[in-house]
């Protein structure tokens, strides 16, 4: 059984599963940023949402280097360790420098993709501060536990593992929070949608009530994917299960394809339709709405559709 596994051949199904990851990642950064580009040529302005394609840079550089930081490990331990003990002495020794990068590296990509949940929420909210009060404490208390739980990492004595006390509850707030962020921002986002759809369904034709269902969607399997992995790492890390170090390494790498998956997917299906080319561009959400014509000009343009390419 899997959970009879030992720590190194965990290790070594880790190695190949952020590997497949990362690839699938690779390939759809690579559609993004043609879906990014070629929206900047449809724009009016010249130019998309400049925080949305550097976060989107940062999450795949980020992501790439806790790849090939894990792959190289894997070829040390797995082929340079033989004659010091193996393998599983070689993982067993969390304190190391370049354990405590990956540490790093992992957080700054969980904190980054968080941070970015939680400015789209302030864009689909018409960039209204006091719905993002609640979310940016849990983004803060998340980095907090986070590089405390890199300090613990430094902080092991030999023979322990990766649940010593300097550890244990630091990562587990961690996970715990930032799971919570997920599924609360991305409940705020989805109602936010739902709610302005339901206000304004008697006005929207078929096409367009459609495409706001579609939204709906894509906002909800989003948040889903990465708190889907969250939970799992905080189930086995919390039960013992050496099978964390599987989820744990996917996790970094599913931080970023969740976002730019949407961002893929909208921008693909977006443009088969010319008039909402510009939604990729850059957001500006009216605060209030006057007439049905300023719906159809300016809030499904940017309220519904913005959300979506926001999140990349």
């Amino acid at each position: 059984m899997m959970s009879d596994l030992s720590l190194e051949t965990y290790k070594f199904i880790a190695i190949w599963v952020e590997a497949i990851f990362w690839g699938m990642y690779t390939v759809l950064f690579g559609i993004c940023m043609y879906v990014l580009l070629s929206a900047r040529k449809r724009c009016t302005t010249g130019t998309v949402n400049k925080p949305f394609l550097a976060t989107a840079m940062v999450l795949y550089f980020l992501s790439t280097i806790h790849f090939l930081n894990d792959f190289a490990r894997g070829y040390i331990g797995f082929l340079e360790y033989g004659d010091k003990g193996g393998p599983k002495k070689y993982y067993e020794e969390i304190s190391v420098w370049h354990y405590l990068f990956r540490e790093a590296i992992y957080m700054t990509i969980n904190i980054a993709a968080d941070a970015l949940l939680v400015y789209r929420l302030y864009i689909v909210w018409g960039r209204k501060k006091r719905f993002t009060a609640a979310p940016l404490v849990l983004l803060t208390a998340t980095a907090v536990f986070g590089y405390l739980t890199v300090w613990g990492f430094s902080r092991v004595e030999p023979g322990q593992n990766d649940h010593a006390a300097s550890i244990y509850h630091w990562a587990v707030g961690l996970f715990s929070l930032s799971l919570v962020t997920n599924v609360v921002v991305t409940g705020l986002i989805a109602w936010r949608i739902w709610w302005t759809g339901r206000a304004v369904s008697n006005t929207l034709d078929e096409k367009h009530r459609h495409k706001h269902s579609q939204a709906l969607v894509i906002i909800i399997e989003s948040g889903a994917l990465c708190s889907m992995a969250l939970m799992l790492n905080l189930i086995l890390y919390v039960t013992r299960r050496n099978a964390v170090q599987i989820t744990f390494d996917s996790t970094a790498q599913i931080m970023g394809i969740a976002p730019t998956l949407t961002i893929v997917r909208v921008g693909l299906g977006l443009s088969r339709f010319k008039e909402y080319t510009t939604n990729l561009c850059t957001l500006s959400i009216p605060g209030r709405l006057t007439t049905t014509a300023d719906w159809h000009l300016h809030t499904y343009d940017h309220s519904v559709a913005g959300p979506e390419s926001s999140q990349i």
